[in-house]
């Protein structure tokens, strides 16, 4: 699928399997407009290959573009596995699943990203194969109540071809390895924070595609209230009782 828009778009509620393109095999997205927004909510975008960039979505944005409660699942390309953000502006992804997509490059088999500004809140990326993310460029990340875990060869890889410059910022979240996970070739800096761990999540049923978190996770209430979504990626109420809501999706 190929959108093509000049004004703030929204796309939600569709199911993209099986696709194939040069650039973005499940959906292809780019704005020819005065920096339009993009709004991409309640997706399942599963099993689509591209042979260059963006085997779940290609998207070429010069503004605002969030992902909201989408699943991104088995996806392929060189560059991008899952995602392939190409923006100048500030890319955000809430309450989604991106998980066993691929990098045959290794740049970015979960998410690459080269955002001016980007912010993951209660996502979970998990066992992409070719770096959970892969940041190139300048920009600043924030990643905050994620879960980034069990991904090759890293969780968080800066593009080791990039130019030098901006960071990433990593608050109450779960990260495989820790900082160590974290890979920025001397490129930028880690701004480690507050409430971080590095344990396994133990998702409920990881065989059967079930990532609700067990009874025993390490990640329940770890999460903090600012920023996070207000309903998880159910659409169930995050933060109840005034507890601190969880990591994850």
């Amino acid at each position: 699928s190929v959108v093509t828009f000049d004004n703030d778009a929204t796309i939600t509620g569709l199911t993209i399997r099986n696709g194939a393109a040069a650039y973005g095999g499940g959906i292809s997205v780019s704005s020819n407009g005065d920096s339009p927004n993009l709004y991409l909510t309640n997706l399942k975008i599963e099993s689509n290959y591209a042979v260059n960039d963006g085997g779940g979505f290609f998207i070429s944005s010069g503004a605002t573009t969030v992902i909201e409660k989408c699943v991104i699942y088995n996806n392929s390309a060189s560059r991008g596995g899952g995602i392939y953000f190409q923006s100048a502006g500030t890319s955000t992804i809430n309450n989604s699943l991106i998980h066993y997509n691929e990098s045959t490059s290794d740049r970015g088999g979960g998410v690459y990203d080269s955002s001016s500004e980007t912010y993951i809140y209660n996502t979970t990326i998990i066992s992409n194969s070719g770096n959970g993310i892969t940041k190139y460029g300048e920009g600043n990340y924030y990643v905050t109540n994620s879960i980034i875990v069990f991904n090759t060869p890293y969780q968080i890889d800066f593009a080791d071809y990039g130019p030098t410059g901006g960071g990433i910022t990593v608050n109450y979240s779960d990260i495989s390895g820790g900082e160590n996970g974290i890979d920025t070739h001397f490129l930028g800096t880690i701004n480690w924070g507050t409430g971080n761990i590095d344990s396994d999540p133990l998702f409920a049923d990881t065989a059967n595609g079930y990532y609700s978190l067990s009874d025993y996770s390490p990640c329940i209430g770890a999460g903090t209230a600012t920023g996070a979504p207000s309903t998880d990626i159910n659409g169930n109420n995050r933060i109840q009782g005034g507890s601190n809501p969880d990591m994850g999706a």
